[in-house]
């Protein structure tokens, strides 16, 4: 189910009814930001305030108590969706966003996400073009709260899962949630194998994504106790993943795949230049993976 709002994810669940993510709302409010679409920066941005060529924009603090601007602004806004398209291969959905009306944030750019439902789960493509005739800073990611198998929205339930993730590093950030130094990962953080997130409270964007041999970047969270996995591949475009184990709640795991962590806005880090007339793109997928069959 999506929503016009942001263009968000409301649910996604398999034939037998198992949802994969946390729900959001359709209209209105929308708890922890689930779902949402991140554009034209995931994350947070120190003070709401940054430079681009020679000139201090400042951002709404939309994250007063920590004094950042957090997310973007397309999540804010109606987008147009288009009709549901049936094919062989599954439904596709898609949705517009002209140029929204963004305090601190003057640039030229539209918006179109896909979403693609089939057989391999839900695929995601967000495209972003500049429309204008300077060139902008941008950045984007998506914040989906990822569940397991029948275990959707158990308090506490995070414990009984491990998380996989190929990240080669984490970076580490200040009280304000503002990254300031990129490190290898170590325990507790080192997820190159599947470790349990029992006890573990984690909100790190991680890096240096390593692909499987078939060139998917793939994150896993796995239920111990019957196998089954949820599982988001991170495709084009795609250089981080941060994680947030859902604060004292435990009912999800944010998976969210970004093209820059926070802050880039800053940091210049993976920060991308959208030049007039250019496009950006990137793209992920989620799905969910039976246990193994016992032998």
């Amino acid at each position: 189910m999506l929503s016009p709002a942001g263009a968000r994810l409301v649910a996604l669940a398999t034939e037998t009814g198992h949802s994969l993510v946390l729900p959001a709302t359709e209209t209105g409010a929308n708890p922890e930001a689930r779902g949402e679409i991140l554009a034209p920066w995931p994350n947070r941005v120190s003070d709401g305030t940054y430079c681009w060529l020679g000139e201090e924009y400042k951002l709404p603090l939309n994250e007063p108590d920590l004094g950042n601007a957090i997310h973007g602004v397309v999540r804010d806004q109606l987008w147009n969706f288009n009709s549901v398209v049936d094919t062989a291969e599954g439904q596709t959905a898609s949705a517009t966003l002209k140029t929204p009306v963004a305090k601190g944030y003057p640039f030229n750019v539209s918006y179109e996400v896909t979403y693609h439902l089939s057989a391999n789960g839900l695929s995601t493509t967000l495209t972003a073009r500049n429309e204008g005739e300077i060139a902008a800073p941008y950045a984007a990611g998506a914040h989906p709260y990822l569940t397991v198998g029948a275990t959707c929205g158990i308090q506490g339930v995070v414990d009984r899962w491990t998380l996989q993730l190929p990240a080669r590093t984490v970076l580490k950030v200040s009280p304000r949630m503002i990254p300031f130094a990129e490190y290898s990962v170590d325990d507790p953080l080192e997820f190159t194998t599947p470790q349990s997130l029992a006890g573990l409270d984690i909100d790190h964007a991680f890096g240096s994504l390593q692909a499987d041999s078939d060139g998917a970047i793939r994150v896993s969270l796995t239920d111990e106790s019957d196998g089954t996995s949820t599982i988001l591949t991170a495709e084009e475009g795609i250089n981080w993943i941060q994680i947030y184990t859902d604060g004292g709640n435990r009912r999800g795991v944010a998976v969210e795949p970004m093209t820059s962590p926070a802050n880039a806005f800053n940091s210049g880090i993976d920060l991308i230049t959208l030049e007039p007339g250019a496009t950006h793109r990137c793209s992920w997928r989620i799905e969910q993976v039976p246990a193994p069959l016992a032998r």
